[in-house]
């Protein structure tokens, strides 16, 4: 501000005060002293004289960790957050991430994070159009609304092969008529067997069309994971 009187940069009042919001609103007076309660929660080194390259691998994710978790960021995006955590890391971890007021992301396959944690599942498994799912609710509702889909999955792709082998088999029984349920033999009856071939192919036209006209639109479902089942050795307990 002093420069700026002083004939300095006109725009510098302008930039300290936005600079000094910024600070204020991220509560940069007090990021010290949030490291360090993130150093020790997590169990990470607190002795800032020690390189990185000093420390083992996963002390360097847990200084990392603490560091970020200290910053106040606007958005948080952790890729398994909860590598190299103890219990008591991992508690606090879950509450850092729960009391945070800004956006938040999280890649994990500890379930119990999960649980505590976060409201919305973008679900990238295969799905029957190709595209992912956004669940909300909970892990809990993540887990019922993607079992609801995948049964709904399935029934809709057989009930579509169901109907595809129906309309095949009418094509087949039209077909069978046509070469020999009209078809007109040696002596009486001769004249009403030919006068039955026009509707006969016109059912078979019929059926052929409806077939050619059913698509198989619904993707057949991706193979579930089942377990064997594993028969108990003799002599086991």
């Amino acid at each position: 501000a002093g420069l700026a009187m002083a004939g300095g940069d006109p725009a510098a009042d302008d930039r300290y005060t936005a600079a000094l919001d910024a600070a204020t609103r991220l509560d940069a007076w007090d990021a010290e002293r949030r490291v360090d309660v993130a150093l020790a929660a997590l169990g990470a080194c607190t002795d800032r004289e020690r390189p990185l390259s000093a420390l083992s691998v996963g002390q360097r994710y847990r200084v990392r960790l603490a560091c970020l978790l200290g910053a106040r960021h606007d958005v948080l995006l952790l890729d398994e957050p909860t590598n190299h955590l103890d219990s008591g890391g991992l508690d606090f971890l879950t509450r850092r991430l729960r009391e945070h007021d800004g956006g938040l992301a999280v890649v994990s396959h500890d379930r119990a994070l999960l649980r505590d944690v976060a409201d919305r599942f973008l679900d990238l498994d295969p799905t029957r159009d190709g595209r992912p799912r956004l669940y909300a609710g909970g892990y809990a509702a993540w887990e019922e609304a993607r079992r609801r889909e995948r049964e709904r999955w399935e029934q809709d792709h057989e009930q579509q092969q169901s109907e595809h082998r129906r309309l095949q088999d009418a094509v087949s029984r039209a077909r069978d008529r046509l070469s020999t349920g009209w078809r007109p033999e040696k002596g009486t009856g001769k004249h009403r067997r030919q006068s039955r071939a026009p509707g006969v192919v016109q059912a078979l036209n019929r059926q052929q069309e409806a077939l050619d006209a059913h698509r198989l639109d619904v993707p057949e479902p991706p193979p579930a994971l089942r377990w064997p089942r594993l028969g108990v050795r003799p002599g086991a307990p």
